[in-house]
């Protein structure tokens, strides 16, 4: 519970009708979620919920809909306001952390779980990302990457009460633009890369681009470790040149891999401030490569010792639906790829795993970018040998409707039509010969499909371990 007085310190408010001592015992943006006393904000997603959040108890309702004034707490901007009033809920937890935020298209949840696993003996750490968020040994679900504030500032008042030193978080192009963490200044930034996505949200390529690109400045973050490789990577080390320390592997960069080799294990040296670290993984693939090298550099900075970081890579778990190798022979790979550029990334690496066909099963969600969609079917089509189109997260489309635009990229003589995932798996499964791979990709460890707002329990893992089971 906090005073209204207390909540609105920093947000700039255009009218508040309500009394300084009035207490607010909660805050939130879902009205399903509202009780009585609650704080309700309005936001252009969720303004026709106004009245139900009424209804279930809500006591003030903020806006920045000029239109309200005179009935409604109106701020100057709504999602500032949010992170603001959030921040203040919560006792601003935020000034007792450092954070290391990850922002790119590709690899920001492989990055932040390396983080996160190199700095285990020497820190207390939040993960908070696709995956879900997990503070110390604790797991607390959560539905979006970068979570709305009210559950980002709750987990990090969590995070406080624990102890916790580093938030190791992911910072999604949605988050940024929404200013979902307005107020956090990052001790360390790490950029991994941009290609096409999430042009459903932003339209234009050049704006998704630049919402990440802009978010490396002064304000946001001290340091930045940035991919010297990516053409965005290089626009951000020169607009950010005294801050910035870069990776790669084909520029000449300040920190860089060589003598890469891949067998069932992956080795290269690394060169990292000068000190050289040999580094022996399960992780495999050139995209795991830059991950790790983002990650090391992240360690070194917060003073991991470079053994440490030999050892720690050295006998790291796969992270959960990231290139996860399920069955050795016939190879079957489950990874999250739902990118043009992830999907050509896992099925590059796992042409090189193959002797015999490569076999990809995969899909679109629904409601989300349209266009990209003939662009995977293309790559699938150039990286397969057998491409099987399937469901995905279909939302309020028609799954058959989302598998005809991918198609427009596929060349018919390899594709087969399977809507019903786990249809297609079996299927995929039977055809695959010793030697074969099959890549199922787009859900990883995700344990739903999303279907007229439904979320109906499925999970890739476990499908594959029951048809290899009928196939044994």
């Amino acid at each position: 519970m906090k005073k209204i007085s207390e909540l609105l310190r920093g947000v700039s408010v255009v009218e508040d009708p309500y009394t300084p001592n009035s207490k607010v015992y909660g805050i939130t943006c879902d009205s399903r979620k509202v009780k009585n006393g609650y704080m309700f904000f309005v936001t252009d997603g969720n303004r026709k919920f106004i009245a139900e959040s009424i209804k279930n108890g809500a006591k003030y309702i903020v806006t920045d809909d000029k239109e309200y004034i005179g009935n409604y707490l109106v701020v100057e901007n709504i999602r500032i306001a949010m992170a603001r009033i959030s921040a203040n809920y919560y006792d601003n937890p935020q000034e007792n952390l450092k954070f290391i935020c990850l922002v790119g298209t590709n690899g920001k949840t492989s990055t932040a779980h390396i983080i996160d696993e190199l700095l285990s003996l020497n820190y207390k750490t939040t993960l908070i990302g696709t995956i879900g968020a997990t503070i110390g040994d604790k797991d607390y679900p959560i539905d979006m990457t970068t979570p709305d504030p009210e559950i980002l500032y709750e987990i990090l008042k969590l995070s406080v009460d624990e102890g916790v030193d580093y938030v190791i978080y992911e910072n999604s192009a949605h988050s940024i633009a929404l200013q979902k963490t307005y107020g956090i200044v990052n001790d360390i930034g790490v950029f991994t890369n941009i290609s096409q996505d999430h042009l459903d949200f932003f339209k234009d390529f050049s704006v998704y681009a630049n919402t990440k690109t802009n978010y490396f400045n002064a304000k946001n973050m001290k340091k930045c470790v940035v991919n010297g490789d990516d053409e965005f990577g290089k626009t951000i080390i020169k607009n950010n040149s005294n801050r910035c320390i870069s990776y790669g592997i084909d520029e000449p960069n300040e920190v860089f891999a060589i003598k890469i080799d891949m067998q069932k294990r992956m080795n290269f040296v690394c060169n990292v401030f000068d000190d050289i670290l040999y580094i022996d993984t399960s992780l495999y693939g050139r995209m795991n490569v830059y991950n790790i090298m983002a990650a090391i550099t992240v360690a070194r900075l917060c003073g991991v010792e470079c053994g440490t970081i030999e050892t720690l890579l050295s006998c790291i778990k796969p992270i959960p639906g990231r290139f996860n190798i399920v069955n050795e022979n016939p190879r079957i790979i489950i990874d999250f790829a739902h990118t043009p550029d992830g999907l050509k990334n896992v099925l590059s690496e796992a042409r090189k795993l193959t002797n015999g066909r490569l076999i990809v099963v995969f899909g679109c969600g629904g409601n989300r970018d349209r266009l990209k969609r003939p662009i995977m079917g293309k790559i699938a089509s150039s990286l397969s040998d057998v491409v099987i189109l399937t469901n995905d997260n279909p939302r309020y489309e028609d799954p058959i409707d989302i598998i005809g635009e991918i198609t427009a990229g596929v060349d018919k003589s390899k594709m087969l039509a399977v809507p019903d995932r786990s249809e297609a798996i079996r299927y995929a499964i039977s055809l695959a010969k010793p030697g074969d791979t099959v890549c199922i990709c787009g859900k990883g460890c995700e344990n739903y499909i999303d279907v007229m707002g439904e979320k109906i329990l499925y999970n890739d893992f476990e499908t594959c371990k029951k048809f290899l089971s009928g196939r044994k």
